[in-house]
């Protein structure tokens, strides 16, 4: 899905990151804060990085991302996805999980 810069740039800023701690199992309402535009840029970045985490996580057959669009609008759709579907409290690897589901699922799953 991304290619080995991106991830090495997601996984830099992960370790380098530490003024902002993220808590054992994230909530996606802490998620959706960190996207907020006026959240400090660091923060945003984690949220990107956490973005492309949980897509690489994934089994591929989970749900079929399209070719284009980028991390930060994939972001953007997600966000609106589990606000319209009152997934805030939920984790938020689920809650993308879910969202990317209901967005773009699989052909034939």
């Amino acid at each position: 899905m991304f290619s080995k810069a991106a991830k090495l740039i997601a996984a830099t800023i992960l370790l380098t990151a530490s003024a902002v701690a993220l808590p054992a199992s994230l909530r996606a309402d802490l998620f959706l804060r960190m996207l907020d535009e006026n959240a400090p840029t660091q923060q945003q970045n984690m949220a990107y990085a956490y973005l492309i985490g949980v897509l690489d996580s994934y089994d591929e057959n989970v749900f079929c991302v399209p070719e284009g669009p980028t991390v930060r609008q994939i972001a953007q759709i997600v966000t609106e996805q589990i606000i319209r579907n009152d997934l805030q409290t939920e984790p938020a690897h689920k809650a993308i999980g879910t969202a990317l589901k209901s967005l773009w699922p699989c052909k034939g799953a």
